[in-house]
């Protein structure tokens, strides 16, 4: 599996980043990425993507429960103020696994949490503006899925364009896999001290290029025939 590689490049002002697609994983040696000419003038980017770059790496969640996991990529999103209350980074998945963890109770029913089911999706949702620490858990979920463990060593204006490539129409994550472990810890300070919350242990899972590609093809099929299903008003498997 070849790890991507932030290559500092030196005429980023006239340069962009190309991920391709599902074929940049990668048996071996590291990988470098992209680099192509741009158009004379190309749209600014989103300068939430550099803000996410800079930020120091950290842990944090939404929606998916405590639990053990195995996710599969659907669609990831950094959707702009205009359309929520706030700059949003979201990660959409599929479970391919899930366990359980022992010993967590919901703290108002007072019953065992169970974990997201296999099958079943799910979202992290970051607001990058009201949540002091979204933007470090979004750069800490990107360092995870690209295997980068050493912030470091990240050059931040390369870690920014590629962050806004993997967001692009084309989706170059769709069908990558990733694993995650949560954890509790007691909030601090603020509105919300003493409250628990829910954070994640995101772990890098190594593939072959075949492997992402071929899950792409399945999720792109399971899509379809949703689709087709909504259309006609059939219920899907």
């Amino acid at each position: 599996m070849e790890n991507f590689e932030f290559e500092h490049k030196k005429n980023l002002a006239s340069s962009r980043l190309l991920i391709d697609t599902s074929l940049r994983r990668f048996a071996g040696r590291k990988e470098k990425v992209v680099m192509t000419q741009a158009a004379p003038q190309q749209k600014a980017r989103n300068p939430i993507f550099a803000r996410i770059a800079a930020a120091k790496a950290s842990v944090g969640g939404n929606i998916i429960r405590d639990g053990k996991y195995t996710f599969g990529i659907l669609k990831m999103l950094a959707d702009s103020e205009a359309k929520f209350n706030g700059h949003m980074f979201i990660v959409e998945f599929t479970v391919l696994a899930s366990e359980s963890l022992p010993d967590i109770v919901d703290e108002k029913s007072g019953k065992p949490v169970l974990a997201n089911a296999v099958g079943s999706t799910c979202s992290y949702v970051l607001n990058l503006d009201k949540n002091i620490a979204a933007m470090g858990n979004a750069k800490s979920f990107v360092m995870a899925l690209l295997n980068q463990p050493n912030e470091s060593e990240i050059d931040l204006e390369d870690f920014a364009e590629t962050l806004e490539a993997l967001v692009a129409q084309d989706q170059p994550a769709r069908g990558m896999i990733i694993k995650d472990e949560t954890f509790r810890k007691t909030i601090r300070g603020g509105v919300n001290a003493g409250k628990p919350f829910t954070g994640h242990r995101w772990q890098y899972v190594e593939e072959t290029e075949e492997q992402i590609k071929a899950r792409r093809a399945e999720f792109d099929k399971v899509a379809a025939v949703a689709a087709a299903a909504a259309a006609t008003g059939a219920p899907t498997a």
